[in-house]
């Protein structure tokens, strides 16, 4: 019983890390590490305080409700509540996070296939998310047992490669001043910038309706619950270790890369350490990354709209048509449509985490 106890949390953990670490995921932390220089030290410890312990203040307040979103929104009133929770999962999903997760897959299959044209890869991913999402109680195992083991493989084997290679130093007197110029200048300076790229990943969102999605699905007794905590730590840790070597190893070959566009920061780096040859295992990288992102999300989303009467399946595909629609006005055009109004939700939500923890939650 001990074993499967262990077996569970630990492959759930995993499933969470796959959930978190999507499209913003790849660019944030290495952006830092460019712009942070040699702060990037203290710029880590800014985006470890909002992109992971944000997160778990998340995943510690929705436990408290029971995974329970309408009891935890509750203050609002019923109709301004439910208003709430469509608008800030609207934008953040189908508008916002799902679209991205699949316009930065593109970019990690087009380094492959150079032709391949971005209507019909939308499509594609699109339609394999539905199939792995069909079965409701092999999601976490999808994402936990298969998926991310061989992301975090390929991940830590760009990032490991990165350091023993010791970074980029050829650079002109021009570019040395240009880059001066783009990096911080002080330890104010990085930790803030770490601070605000940290809550950029949203990872708040992510970690207050996933770990609710997840209690619907595996039940809320006392042992499910604890192994969703332990669960839940496993995956910030992994989080907080893998944000801190992709800002150190960005920080190395900054000299390259700082002028290189955010969507293509990690197909770059990739090729500068590893060569040409790593292009399948990068692209892979990145498209696993993403999907395990774009499967929670789609899931979040599903059950949303399962309390609202609408079949599963019915809507999955609803979802999932309009990420298709929406990716194709690429990740310029995701964000114009998403960044104001999630300005405006995620420190509401925010908000809302602090004041829960000074309420009782009804029983």
């Amino acid at each position: 019983m001990n074993d499967t106890k262990e077996t569970s949390f630990i492959i759930l953990g995993l499933a969470l890390f796959s959930m978190f670490f999507g499209g913003g995921n790849l660019i944030f932390p290495l952006q830092l590490g460019v712009n942070g220089g040699d702060f990037w030290m203290t710029g880590t410890l800014g985006f470890i305080l909002s992109g992971v312990f944000l997160p778990l203040l998340g995943v510690i307040s929705i436990l408290r409700f029971e995974g329970n979103v309408t009891s935890f929104f509750s203050l609002m009133g019923k109709w301004p509540a439910f208003l709430f929770r469509f608008l800030l999962l609207t934008f953040w999903i189908p508008l916002g996070s799902s679209p991205r997760c699949i316009t930065l897959s593109y970019e990690g299959a087009r380094a492959l296939f150079s032709s391949l044209p971005f209507a019909a890869f939308s499509a594609f991913f699109c339609l394999l998310t539905y199939f792995c999402l069909f079965k409701k109680s092999a999601f976490i195992e999808i994402l936990g047992k298969f998926l991310t083991p061989v992301l975090l493989f390929l991940l830590l084997g760009v990032l490991v490669a990165g350091v023993s290679e010791g970074g980029f130093e050829s650079i002109s007197r021009e570019e040395s001043i240009a880059l001066q110029n783009y990096q911080v200048q002080n330890f104010s300076e990085a930790f803030w910038l770490g601070l605000k790229m940290g809550y950029n990943t949203m990872d708040l969102i992510a970690s207050f309706f996933f770990v609710s999605s997840i209690l619907s699905l595996l039940g809320h007794s006392k042992r499910k619950k604890r192994i969703i905590v332990k669960a839940s730590c496993l995956a910030l840790f992994i989080l907080t270790s893998v944000y801190s070597l992709m800002i150190f190893v960005a920080s190395l070959y900054a000299p390259a890369i700082w002028d290189i566009p955010s969507e293509k920061l990690f197909l770059i780096l990739s090729e500068m350490i590893l060569g040409e040859k790593a292009k399948m295992a990068v692209a892979l990288t990145v498209t696993l990354a993403c999907f395990g992102t774009l499967m929670a999300l789609t899931r979040v989303y599903g059950d949303f709209l399962k309390m609202m009467k609408v079949k599963e399946k019915s809507g999955i595909v609803g979802i999932l048509m309009v990420s298709f629609f929406v990716s194709l006005f690429g990740l310029k055009g995701i964000t114009s449509i998403t960044s104001p109004m999630m300005e405006v939700f995620y420190p509401t939500l925010l908000l809302f985490i602090i004041i829960s923890f000074f309420r009782v939650p009804k029983s």
